[in-house]
């Protein structure tokens, strides 16, 4: 199986995201966590409740019978943030609309994606998540593509402490 081509760039602000992924974040904490108004803070300027923003620039060939059918490349552009007490990610793939998934960091479990048996079928630099989506009752998983740049081993950094 290929491996995807991920290229991660670490953003100084929130500033410098796409604005459509930055529209959808916005949207999604205004309606969902009012009570981080930390968070919402920083859209508007404060980044100083932010401890690390990476831009993660995705290609992924099709794999699988209903891929190789379709013959095409998938690309998926996603933004994620860690602030003192959540994770925050939006995703687009190819054309689709963004959507956004928020961790409470406390108790969330990182493991490596390198580290799991999968890592000899297909190369990925990214992280498992295991965790608690504010309001949810059970932990859930979840799969963060990172490339292998410094800006990914400064974002795992920022999240594990």
């Amino acid at each position: 199986m290929p491996a995807p081509s991920r290229v991660t760039r670490a953003l100084t602000t929130l500033g410098e995201a796409p604005a459509d992924l930055r529209e959808v974040l916005r949207a999604h904490l205004a309606k969902w966590l009012p009570e981080h108004a930390d968070t919402l803070a920083l859209l508007d300027g404060d980044a100083t409740v932010v401890r690390s923003i990476v831009l993660v620039e995705s290609t992924v060939e099709p794999t699988g019978f209903v891929a190789r059918w379709m013959g095409r490349t998938v690309s998926e552009r996603a933004l994620a943030m860690v602030t003192p007490a959540l994770l925050v990610r939006v995703i687009r793939l190819d054309a689709q609309a963004p959507i956004c998934a928020v961790l409470l960091r406390d108790g969330l479990e990182l493991q490596r994606y390198e580290s799991t048996p999968m890592f000899a079928m297909r190369e990925d630099h990214g992280l498992h998540l295991t965790g608690v989506t504010p309001g949810a009752a059970q932990r859930g998983t979840h799969f963060l593509g990172l490339g292998p740049e410094p800006a990914s081993e400064a974002f795992v950094a920022a999240l594990s402490r």
